[in-house]
C-alpha cells in the first residue's frame, strides 16, 4: 500500500527528482452505498458557481437543494399540487415564479412541472437536478474506459519516485490509462523571465507573461531563464505551439 506520506525514497539534498513529485496522497471514501454506473462529482465549492451567474444561470447550491427537499416533501404531503386536477401547472408555475423573485437558486432547485413533483422527491432535489447521472453498465461498456489498470507504488527506477504499474495482465494495442487534457494554446506561458524588482512590488498579484500591470516585476520579451516545471509534464508537437496536459488521477 502507498503511504498518505511519504517521499517515495527521495531525498530533497540528494535526489534532483524530489521536487517534481508530491509526498501527499488523497483518497476519497463514500459514505453511502451508489448504484454500479453512478456519476461522481467534484464539489468546486459555492464561489465557484457565484462566480458565473452571468455564464451558467443561478445554479443551486447545497442549502438551496436541502430547502428544496424539505419543499417536496410538504407539496407531495398536501397532494394539491402534485395532484392531476386542471389547473396545477398554472398555479405551480405562480408559485416558482414567487419563489423567483425572493431567490433564484432556490426557484431553480425545484422541478419546472408540477407534474414531475413526485418523482423529484423520490429522487432527491440534488439527484433529479442531474438526468443521466447514473449510466447503465452496457453503455458504460460501449462508452468507457476502465482507469483502474494501474496502482501507484514506488519505482524500481532509481531517482524515480512514485510509478505506475500494472495491475492485471494486457494485450499489446490495449488500452492503459486514459486522460482528460487542459489545453494551453501557447506554449510561450511555460517560460520564466528575468525577474526585475521593484518597488512597492506585490508578488502576490504578479503576472510572469504580462507584464502590463504596475505591481508586475516580469515582463513580456524580457530575458528568459529557464521553463516552468510543469512543461515536463506536457504533451506537444514541435510544429505547434499548443500543449496539453493530462490531468488523470492514476497518471
Amino acid at each position: 500500500d502507498v503511504p498518505r506520506v511519504g517521499s517515495a525514497g527521495l531525498s530533497r539534498f540528494r535526489d534532483p527528482g524530489a521536487g517534481a513529485i508530491t509526498n501527499y496522497r488523497v483518497e476519497f471514501e463514500t459514505t453511502a452505498d451508489l448504484k454500479a454506473g453512478t456519476e461522481l462529482f467534484m464539489d468546486y465549492g459555492a464561489n465557484w458557481f457565484k462566480e458565473r451567474d452571468d455564464e451558467l444561470g443561478y445554479t443551486p447550491l447545497e442549502d438551496d437543494f436541502l430547502w428544496a427537499g424539505e419543499a417536496l416533501e410538504k407539496m407531495v404531503a398536501s397532494n394539491v399540487l402534485s395532484s392531476e386536477s386542471d389547473g396545477n401547472e398554472e398555479r405551480y408555475k405562480l408559485l416558482t415564479n414567487i419563489i423567483s423573485s425572493i431567490d433564484k437558486r432556490k426557484a431553480n432547485a425545484l422541478p419546472k412541472r408540477a407534474a414531475e413533483l413526485k418523482r423529484a422527491k423520490e429522487e432527491g432535489a440534488a439527484a433529479y437536478s442531474a438526468p443521466g447521472y447514473i449510466r447503465e453498465i452496457k453503455w458504460l461498456e460501449e462508452n468507457g474506459t476502465c482507469i483502474d489498470m494501474v496502482q501507484e507504488k514506488q519505482s524500481t527506477i532509481p531517482g524515480a519516485g512514485w510509478g505506475a504499474f500494472l495491475k492485471r495482465s494486457v494485450k499489446k494495442g490495449d488500452v492503459v490509462i486514459v486522460s482528460p487534457l487542459i489545453h494551453f494554446p501557447y506554449d510561450e506561458v511555460m517560460n520564466m523571465y528575468e525577474s526585475s524588482f521593484k518597488e512597492k512590488m506585490n508578488d502576490s498579484t504578479a503576472e510572469f507573461y504580462d507584464g502590463e500591470e504596475e505591481h508586475s516585476n516580469r515582463k513580456k520579451g524580457e530575458k528568459i531563464v529557464g521553463m516552468q516545471l510543469l512543461a515536463n509534464y506536457v504533451f506537444g508537437h514541435p510544429e505547434s505551439s499548443m500543449l496539453f496536459f493530462p490531468y488523470a488521477g492514476s497518471m
